[in-house]
Order: structure tokens, then sequence, then C-alpha cells
């Protein structure tokens, strides 16, 4: 068997044994097929850069021959010299040397489509566009727009707040509280309609200076008043107090100012005030006894009470108590009492007993004469007043027998000394004329005569026979029994 005869393993030889007989090999004759335009749109011709010429010389450097494009049973090779111009088809691109165009070949060999290839000497190179900076730049912009509105709708609603429009609105009772945060004022004005946001007020005091404290009380303003206005308003302070005002005159007993404390106080508890007397609170300590009696120990006078005040009756007491030190100290008692041999507490038991005799200022150091002389003298003083009080009459009310023949301390018809409590609550000129009696008097009695033409003016006597004879003025004038 020959080289040519022989079968490849595991492959059966189709072609009998014996000679090979070679076939004459028909070509049919290839029939152009007409072409057809393509209904696709052609692609964008895509521009390439041009070759590069070959330098001068008599060799210009090439490329190796391309091979001619593979072939097979229904495919004609087409041989392909090199050129500056290719074919494109199933084998790969072609171009003869004397085309100005590309052509595309089909598996037949066959052009398809021209496709130019020429391109122009001169060209200008788009430059890619940067795309990121272009929205960088849009979304900048944009930003600005938004921030630009933003901060002028911002701007005009804190000029809204600071500076609201129109007139002020109704009358605002505000009342600020002792040590009250800033932050809670803020937040009353703005429950109240002072203001329209207590956040936006609250930043503003801020930069106006700081933390702002304003002073605690009741102040009167407006809603929607404008900051500016409101500040000023607040710097200035809580309006004056709604005060009553109460008079003490001097003379009256304990039972008679707790009647005036009443009336004129209707915030004023009838027994709060009874135990507020009572409170340690008022003790003086010149009363060497602390006694419930209080008369001596409160000073007189026309006192202001706050409104909102106008139920503490300890309160108004201690000031009175405070009050009565002060005039003590003003009158310098303490030395002045001691010069005359007294006590501070048995001096206001003595300018108490001058309240109640005493008609006209120019008596009442006469009178103080008259008692420390009386009392020097170990005499009953012999002061009805003083058994008014003990039985709890007022002047005018006429003393009965067993009146003046009580056992009372208080009667001084009949006990000696000077009685254990003031009588009464003694003002300034009285207290100053038991400190400053009239000296090197000898008197020992006076009566009411409106002596010299002085209506409820005294007559002051040394002997008794002038002292009866005052007395019988004083009952023609129906001022003695």
């Amino acid at each position: 068997m020959t080289d040519g005869d022989a079968t490849r393993p595991g492959r059966p030889n189709p072609r009998p044994a014996g000679p090979r007989v070679t076939e004459p090999r028909v070509t049919e004759p290839r029939v152009a097929e007409p072409r057809v335009a393509d209904p696709r749109p052609k692609p964008r011709r895509r521009q390439l850069r041009p070759p590069i010429p070959p330098g001068p010389g008599p060799t210009a450097a090439r490329g190796p021959e391309p091979a001619a494009a593979p072939t097979s049973d229904d495919t004609v090779a087409v041989p392909v010299a090199v050129s500056e111009r290719v074919l494109v088809g199933a084998g790969g691109l072609h171009q003869p040397a004397d085309s100005s165009s590309v052509f595309a070949l089909d598996t037949f060999g066959q052009p398809v489509e021209p496709i130019d290839l020429e391109l122009p000497g001169d060209f200008v190179r788009i430059p890619r566009r940067s795309g990121w900076m272009r929205r960088l730049l849009i979304v900048l912009v944009i930003f600005g727009l938004v921030a630009g509105v933003s901060g002028a709708a911002i701007g005009r609603w804190l000029h809204s707040q600071i500076h609201p429009d129109g007139n002020h609105g109704e009358l605002v009772e505000l009342t600020i509280e002792q040590g009250q945060a800033t932050n809670t004022v803020a937040n009353n004005l703005t429950a109240n309609g002072v203001v329209a946001n207590g956040t936006v007020f609250r930043y503003w005091l801020r930069r106006q200076g700081g933390e702002q404290t304003f002073q605690a009380g009741d102040y009167d303003l407006f809603k929607h008043m404008d900051y500016p206005e409101l500040l000023t308003a607040l710097r200035a302070g809580p309006k004056p107090p709604v005060q009553i005002k109460v008079t003490i005159p001097p003379g009256l007993t304990i039972d008679q100012m707790q009647k005036v404390l009443l009336d004129k106080l209707p915030g004023f508890d009838p027994e709060e005030l009874k135990r507020a007397l009572l409170a340690a609170q008022l003790d003086a300590p010149y009363a060497k006894l602390r006694s419930p009696i209080r008369e001596g120990l409160l000073f007189p006078d026309t006192y202001n009470v706050d409104e909102d005040a106008s139920s503490n009756e300890v309160a108004l007491l201690k000031r009175m108590r405070v009050q009565m030190d002060k005039v003590l100290k003003d009158l310098n008692a303490e030395a002045r009492a001691a010069d005359l041999g007294y006590s501070v507490y048995d001096v206001l038991k003595v300018a108490s007993l001058i309240e109640k005799e005493a008609k006209v200022d120019t008596d009442r150091p006469k009178i103080a004469r008259v008692i420390y002389n009386r009392l020097a003298k170990n005499m009953s003083l012999g002061i009805d007043a003083s058994t008014r009080f003990a039985v709890g009459k007022t002047n005018g009310e006429r003393l009965t027998v067993s009146d003046l023949s009580s056992d009372s301390p208080y009667n001084m018809r009949k006990a000696l000394g000077l009685p254990p409590t003031p009588i009464s609550l003694p003002g300034k000129t009285s207290i100053d004329a038991a400190l400053n009696p009239t000296p090197d008097a000898k008197w020992l009695y006076y009566a009411l005569t409106d002596d010299n033409g002085v209506k409820g003016a005294h007559t002051f006597a040394t002997t008794n026979a002038e002292f009866n004879a005052a007395v019988k003025v004083c009952q023609q004038l129906k001022y003695c029994d």
C-alpha cells in the first residue's frame, strides 16, 4: 500500500482501493448579484489620524508582506499587494493601489460597501468635554441661587420678628419672679403674645450685650412689641407695686390697732393676726419678760403695704417692731433712760401714759415731769387711762366704782409705780418727751383747763390747793366729773 492509500486511524477510508482517478473540476461562472441598498442608517464615519507618509529616500520602511486571505471551498482568495490602501473583507483589510475607496468583501470576495478613508490633510482635534466640571458648576450655581433666595426670605422673617408691623396689641401684665432665668422670661413673653418667637428674642438679647437680667416685679407690656422697645421697658424695671396705705395713729391699744388693720387690709385674717402678735419675732431685748401684751413694742406710723403682701400679717408687724427700734436708736433712748435712772422699757411705759393724757405737744414733757416727780415721791400716779386699759374701756367711757377699786396692777389709783407694760402705742413725740422731761419743775398735779386759751392744754400744779382750783375749771368746762 502506498502512502497515498494509507488510512488514518479511527477514520474509515471513503475511497475504494485501486488507482486514484482525478475528475476534472468544473468551475461555475460567478454571477454578480444586484446590489441592494441597505435601509439601515449608515454609521457615523470615524475620523482617523492620517497615516504618516514615508520619508524621502530610495527605500521606505515597509512592514512584511501581508499573507493572502485564507481560502475555503466556497471562498476565492484574492492576493493583496502591499499598498497604502487596503480592502476590508472576510479575510481582513485589502485596498488595491489604484483605488481611493475601501471595499468590504463578502465570503465570495465581492465588494459589499465602499468605505471612504480619504482624510483631509489638516484637521482640528476636538477636546473631550469635562462633564464632571460642568455638572459641578451647574450644582454650584443652583445652590447659590437657592441660598440667596432662602437667605433673603430668612432675613425678611427675622426682621418681621424683631420689628413687627402694625400698632401694639392689647395690654399684657407680666410678672417676673425673683431669680427667674432669661429663658423662662422669654417663654412667658411668647406665651402672653408679647413676642412671636421666644428663641429668636433670646438670641437677639445675647447680641445686645450678653445675658440679660431683669428686676423681679410686675410689668405693663403690650402684644406684638418691637424688640428694642421691649428691652427698654424691661430694663426700666417693674412698675411701682400697688400699695395700700395703712395709718396706725399713736395712742391706740393693740386691740384698736387690729381693728384698723383688718379694716384696711382685707387680706388679713383675724385669727392669723392674733397668732402673729404672739410671734417671737416681735420680742424686744429691752422687755425683760416676754409678754403677750405688745403695746409699746410696735411703732405707730403710716405704712405702705404692697397689695401682693396684704395677707402677710407677720411681715407688717415685724416692720412696726423694727421701726420702733430705729426710733429709739435715733433718740439715743438707752443712754437717756440710764441718765433718768430707768430702763428703756420703763421709758416706753411713761411714753404710753403721756400719749393717753396729753392733748397738745407742749404739755408732753410737762406731764413726763409730773410722772417722774410722783414716782420719786412713791405716790400713785392716779392716771385713769391705765385703769381703762385694764378693764378694756376707751377714753370717754365712765369708770365705775368697781373699776377704780380693783386690785389690778394697772389701776393707778391704788397701785404704786408704773404699770406692768405700756398701755398704748406711743409716738415719737411722746417717747422724746419721756426721755427729756421738763427740767427742775416741782409739779405733782395737772388738770385739763384749756390753759391760756389753748384748747386741750393742762394747768400744772405743785400743791394740792392749786390742783383743786384747776379741777374746778375742768368741771366748769365739763372735762372732769
